[in-house]
């Protein structure tokens, strides 16, 4: 019994310390995320709260997609309404009578 519990022991043990370097690993990347994201968010001048930077890249990030979004809507809106206005200006000026023959 004493053997079976050294055993499950000494895995346990090793998954502690596989587990701990993961652990380090996954800080030192989160933290890395951090600074790029710090970065990217003060290249536009907006500011984050310490430790939440990737949250508020991921909210400043929605906010311009909205904005892609709405102008792109908005950009079609006008090309259509410009589009049609030309198309009556264009058949407001088209004579009513069809066009003379060339002289020969």
């Amino acid at each position: 019994v004493d053997g079976a519990d050294d055993t499950a022991l000494g895995r346990l043990r090793r998954m502690e310390r596989a587990f701990g370097g993961e652990a380090k690993s996954l800080q030192a990347e989160l933290s890395a995320g951090e600074c790029v994201a710090r970065t990217t968010l003060a290249f536009f001048g907006e500011e984050a709260p310490p430790g939440g930077a990737l949250a508020a890249l991921q909210s400043f990030l929605g906010q311009v997609a909205s904005f892609a979004r709405d102008f792109h809507a908005a950009s079609r809106t006008v090309r259509e309404r410009e589009a049609r206005k030309a198309k009556s200006t264009a058949k407001a000026r088209t004579p009513s009578r069809p066009p003379r023959p060339a002289a020969a």
